[in-house]
């Protein structure tokens, strides 16, 4: 297997310190990265001569690679053929980790005017009128959300599937994907034929397990899940994941470099979570009878038809629900310092949707409020909640609409969309490190040899992606 090395003027290696390289590269073999440097010291470690050809400049907003190929130094044994060295650098470009759009829905793609903004409570009154409409024809608006992902440069995401609908397309896709079988039923009466079709599509997801597609699971929210169905669902996960990998033996094919994801031997858990303050005040009423329980108790009653309802858990007792394993809870934009806190003690992330936050509840989320441990995603959710999918898009949004020091802030935001979402969905992927997986995107920036603040600059002016990776294979 081939040694190969990315290189680009400015790297970004999304560590824990948001490390830049100057003309920086990236040697990698298989789907391994290997080492991380400056490129030119690079090619000349893993090769006999240093690189003497010409660096291409950027010109028209694209960027050339410069491409060789090189005799390795790992030509040990001159009666074999010489391993060859392949190298590329783009001048004016950004390289970094692929994108990781940690929360998605794929299913909800196909809609543009369909659903009422301004307020979560009614956002969700028009999806449950108009959910049939907007469900009837998503094919083409599914294949058309995983080529926006590829095009903005995503190479992993986290899919949210409530009927499985997305499956097949995503499990064919060039993408990484964590995919969330979703559980979701508040009415007691049908407790068991939602958990039989739960368990129906995670074993059909299961089945499609390969190195770049992985079966997880989400409870769909405090409001909408039933706690019984809750216990029964993190019962499941705990009885199907196990020491032996979830990925089947036959779809994963033997590669000595291949890397292994946490996802694939500890099922990753998502939930939405305290999304609205509706919602807080819901789950805050369980245990004092007098308590105002507002728009949801009308939502109960009146759209689902509940007699008497009232909140299966505490915001307490949610958060406990996942104390053995590891989740992520999305929006949160209701969530205290405290309740964070308690996440990030036990090991949680928080993906942050700034959009959709913004369309549904008002505001995106109040970073201040976050302990300071706590891993942070990013995602777009749907299109049902969003003007399109696109990540760019999403972190110019973040950038823009949420406060602090801005280039602190465009830090925060690319490493969400990275490292962040990598822990949080359970890839090794994420950072340029040693030992993660090839998964890269190049970008061209025009101006950006030259920025003082290419985090920013990239933010504002990345467009559609130049060269993508994922597991060491050009997609894009």
């Amino acid at each position: 297997m081939a040694m190969k090395i990315i290189g680009a003027s400015v790297v970004f290696v999304c560590d824990r310190d948001f490390s830049i390289i100057r003309d920086g590269g990236v040697a990698y073999e298989g789907e391994r990265i290997v080492e991380v440097g400056v490129y030119d010291e690079l090619v000349a470690k893993y090769t006999k001569s240093p690189s003497d050809s010409k660096i291409l400049e950027l010109e028209s907003g694209f960027c050339e690679p410069r491409n060789e190929k090189i005799e390795s130094v790992f030509d040990s044994e001159p009666q074999k053929p010489t391993p060859i060295l392949e190298t590329e650098f783009f001048s004016g470009c950004v390289l970094l980790p692929a994108l990781i759009n940690a929360h998605i829905h794929f299913e909800f793609s196909s809609n543009s005017t369909s659903f009422v903004y301004g307020s979560f409570e009614g956002w969700l009154a028009s999806v449950m009128s108009k959910r049939d409409d907007v469900l009837a024809d998503m094919d083409k608006a599914i294949e058309s959300t995983i080529e926006e992902q590829l095009d903005s440069g995503v190479g992993s995401v986290g899919a949210i599937s409530s009927y499985g609908a997305d499956m097949q397309a995503l499990a064919q896709s060039a993408l990484k994907v964590v995919y969330f079988s979703e559980a979701i039923g508040a009415n007691p009466a049908a407790l068991d034929m939602l958990l039989a079709d739960f368990k129906a599509r995670f074993f059909a997801a299961k089945g499609l397990a390969s190195r770049s597609f992985f079966p997880a699971i989400a409870l769909h929210a405090p409001y909408s899940v039933h706690s019984v169905l809750a216990k029964h669902v993190i019962a499941f996960a705990k009885e199907t994941f196990d020491e032996k990998s979830c990925v089947k033996e036959s779809s994963a094919k033997p590669a000595t470099q291949a890397i292994a994801n946490p996802c694939e031997t500890f099922c990753t858990f998502s939930a939405h979570f305290l999304e609205s303050n509706a919602e807080r005040l819901w789950l805050e009423s369980k245990n004092d009878a007098n308590a105002p329980k507002g728009w949801f108790y009308d939502f109960y009653t009146q759209t689902l038809k509940i007699p008497r309802p009232a909140p299966y858990y505490t915001i307490q007792e949610f958060m406990e629900l996942f104390s053995s394993t590891r989740a992520s809870f999305v929006h949160c934009t209701a969530l205290s310092s405290l309740e964070s806190t308690f996440l990030a003690q036990g090991g949680h992330s928080l993906i942050t949707c700034p959009r959709s936050n913004r369309l549904l509840g008002g505001s995106m989320l109040d970073l201040k409020k976050l302990d300071s441990r706590q891993n942070l995603g990013i995602g777009t959710d749907g299109a049902s909640s969003n003007a399109n999918t696109c990540m760019l898009d999403e972190l110019r949004a973040g950038l823009f609409g949420m406060g602090g020091d801005l280039q602190a802030l465009a830090r925060v935001l690319l490493l969400a969309a990275t490292r962040g979402g990598a822990k949080a969905l359970g890839l090794a992927n994420g950072t340029l490190e040693s030992g993660r997986s090839a998964d890269m995107a190049v970008f061209a920036i025009d101006g950006i040899v030259d920025s003082t603040q290419p985090e920013v600059h990239f933010i504002l002016l990345a467009n559609k992606v130049h060269r993508l990776l994922i597991n060491g294979e050009q997609v894009r």
